[in-house]
């Protein structure tokens, strides 16, 4: 990352169905956003940019019918609104994401990206 300006980090595991185990989504959904955002801080990078999901906002709740927005968060361990493994691992990354950030808003930006679809090649 040295003498670049912006990096997008737009990785994360998006399995046809879910894992036995969470953790094959969450580990390395949460590791890859710190390793970038560290990597970024580091070499002085001035902003990066996060591919979320929408549903790290309004996954959980019992009624998705409320104007969501930067202040809201999915209820991960709402009892009637269960989460799955791929939606917790992009709530735990953005989170982490954001708590890198404030721990270093003086060092760089970040801007998340909440999008509810995204299509591209399979391999």
């Amino acid at each position: 990352m040295s003498e670049i300006d912006y990096v997008v980090h737009i990785a994360s595991p998006y399995p046809l169905k879910n894992p036995k185990d969470e953790q094959e989504l969450i580990k390395p959904a949460v590791e890859g956003t710190r390793n970038v955002m560290n990597a970024a801080i580091k070499n002085n990078v001035k902003k990066v940019v996060v591919t979320s999901s929408v549903c790290a906002m309004f996954e959980g709740h019992e009624k998705n019918t409320k104007k969501f927005s930067e202040q809201d968060w999915a209820e991960i361990e709402h009892p009637k609104a269960p989460i799955n493994a791929y939606e917790k691992s992009k709530i735990l990354a953005e989170k982490e994401a954001w708590a890198i950030y404030e721990q270093n808003n003086d060092k760089i930006a970040l801007t998340v990206i909440n999008p509810s679809f995204v299509v591209g090649p399979r391999r």
